[in-house]
């Protein structure tokens, strides 16, 4: 257990819980006031701007219009404006509107001369100055005129819908506070953005593991969510262009809720990815059918994505998957922003932003994990580098060579000159290959063919090796084959002086199959002798080359020895069957 990794994941869920806590507090602190007794009526007259207009038989719901229609409601300033504080007005709408202020004409949001032509030209946003003598504490009367409207949402409660709203307050405050918020939010933004880009160059360049581009698409996205989420503020954009907003910002939210679950499948492995993905949007469709408005779209969406990822988590925690915790507390921490936050936006951005932080975490600690690996692994393939030039220039082997280059030197030269060719290829292969981690197979056939040939002339047994549709491009662990040829020399002996071994090939779209059948007569005295160097050897640099994704049989078959090496193409474990 690395502690301080466990420690560092418990300071974040702290801070985090603290952070939200302090926000859901603040959040009941009221910075503007709302409108409330909210009425509408279809047709036109001045006089309904005027405070004392009775309004007891308009209309409490809304529905659409096409023509003019005026909107009056209530707002109460409860505490009394400081001096030298202006009050002001937002209003969001997805129209061209006059807003009056106890009567009296605030401001419009379209040139009063070119109204007809300018309904695209109309901004959402409009923020309006409201006298002193008009500002101050008490029950104050505003009226909207409303020239056009799109009622995008179809709501019957215009200023509670996700296309309109009113706020009054501060006018300072309502001028500078979302953006101060929004600079924030852009720091912020542009973290995510580097973090994204990081892992995608990871992805592309030394890692193509899925789940690091799984990350890097999420953190652009939610990049991309919290830039179009706060465009509003500093960018005074038509009303037409809202809705087209809203639909971008369910759009990013739908792709980030459907690439969680599927980020936790490949970091902590899950076989039915496809079945837990049609689920998921098989709950998510009545969703965007039926449910009325974006936020609720959205917000029950990240739901369902967050409950199949905890599932997930749980599942990868009870399987004891490194990093799984902190995968834990991050949703933890997205439910708590959920359930005690009651801003949407704290909502989506805090239980978003925690969670890829804490997802940042569980990556970095497979990351460290897989350096460990590495490092490792480049240790133990300097052994095998040693092991394979050990295993073929052992004192015995150099030994029996010369004794043999002796005897056919004195006996035959022309065979001694031959032996000798055929050791020193043998060997200028080995010093070649040993030091790499894969080779193509053309070149390991080389190999195995010196050295076959070397063996054909110490032991005056002809040796031969067949292939049977190789691919010599194909790559492989140097001295894979050499090292089986070898064991079905040692577990079988010549038959009339003759020895032949088959290497043939076959692949589909899951796996490579490789087969190296010694036709010769079992040598029952060294049953006993499974297990032993070349075996070990073959297995390492098999995991070395395919970690988890190679299975090696080795075997007594009839009429000699028979040694198989599957590859498949996605981890499945690694697995060696050896019977004497």
């Amino acid at each position: 257990m690395n502690y301080r990794f466990s420690y560092l994941s418990l300071g974040m869920f702290v801070a985090s819980v603290f952070i939200i806590t302090l926000l859901s507090t603040l959040n009941h602190v009221p910075a503007t006031y709302k409108a409330t007794e909210v009425r509408f009526c279809y047709g036109d007259s001045l006089e309904w701007k005027n405070p004392s207009y009775s309004t007891a038989h308009w209309q409490r719901n809304f529905y659409d219009s096409s023509g003019v229609f005026w909107i009056r409601l209530v707002v109460h300033i409860t505490q009394p404006p400081q001096r030298f504080e202006p009050q002001g007005i937002t209003v969001d709408f997805t129209g061209m509107y006059e807003v009056y202020w106890d009567g009296q004409l605030l401001g419009r949001n379209y040139h009063p001369h070119k109204a007809t032509q300018q309904v695209q030209y109309a901004p959402l946003h409009g923020l309006f100055l409201i006298p002193d003598s008009l500002g101050k504490a008490g029950r104050h009367q505003v009226a909207l005129r409303v020239r056009y409207f799109k009622n995008y949402g179809k709501s019957p409660h215009l200023l509670e819908s996700d296309y309109t709203d009113l706020n009054v307050g501060n006018y300072l405050a309502l001028a500078q506070d979302s953006l101060v918020s929004t600079a924030y939010v852009h720091i912020i933004a542009g973290v995510f953005l580097v973090i994204g880009l990081y892992y995608f160059f990871i992805f592309m360049v030394s890692n193509r593991h899925l789940r690091f581009l799984l990350f890097a698409i999420i953190c652009m996205s939610f990049f991309a969510l919290l830039i179009v989420e706060h465009l509003r503020f500093y960018y005074y954009y038509n009303f037409t262009f809202h809705y087209t907003r809203l639909v971008i910002i369910a759009l990013l939210t739908l792709g980030i809720s459907v690439l969680l679950p599927l980020f936790f499948m490949h970091r902590f492995p899950f076989k039915y990815k496809l079945r837990v993905i049609g689920a998921m949007l098989a709950m998510i469709l009545p969703i965007w059918i039926f449910a009325q408005g974006i936020d609720p779209k959205t917000s029950y969406t990240m739901l369902v994505s967050f409950g199949v990822s905890l599932f997930l988590v749980l599942r990868a925690m009870q399987q004891r998957i490194e990093g799984s915790t902190e995968a834990l507390l991050g949703i933890v921490v997205f439910f708590i922003a959920f359930v005690w936050l009651d801003n949407y936006d704290l909502k989506l951005f805090l239980g978003f932003g925690f969670l890829i932080i804490f997802m940042l975490l569980s990556l970095s600690i497979q990351m460290r994990k897989q350096r460990q690996e590495y490092e490792a692994s480049l240790v133990h393939s300097s052994r095998l580098e040693l092991e394979v030039l050990k295993k073929n220039i052992q004192p015995h082997f150099l030994m029996n060579s010369l004794a043999s280059i002796i005897a056919w030197i004195d006996d035959d030269p022309a065979v001694g000159t031959r032996f000798i060719a055929a050791l020193a290829e043998e060997l200028e292969i080995l010093i070649d290959v040993s030091s790499k981690k894969l080779i193509p197979l053309q070149r390991e056939v080389e190999l195995c063919e010196s050295y076959l040939e070397v063996m054909s002339l110490r032991k005056e047994v002809n040796y031969t090796l067949y292939t049977v549709g190789v691919k010599p491009d194909d790559l492989i662990p140097p001295a894979l084959i050499h090292t089986a040829i070898e064991n079905g020399i040692t577990h079988n002996h010549d038959k009339d002086g003759k020895m032949a071994f088959y290497l043939s090939f076959a692949q589909n779209r899951y796996q490579r199959h490789y087969t190296l059948m010694s036709v010769g007569v079992h040598r029952k005295t060294v049953a006993k002798k499974t297990g032993g160097t070349g075996l070990k050897y073959m297995e390492a640099r098999l995991q070395e080359s395919f970690p988890n994704r190679w299975q090696l049989l080795s075997k007594p078959i009839e009429g000699g020895w028979q040694t198989e090496f599957f590859i498949y193409n996605r981890e499945t474990g690694a697995s060696t069957a050896s019977s004497p």
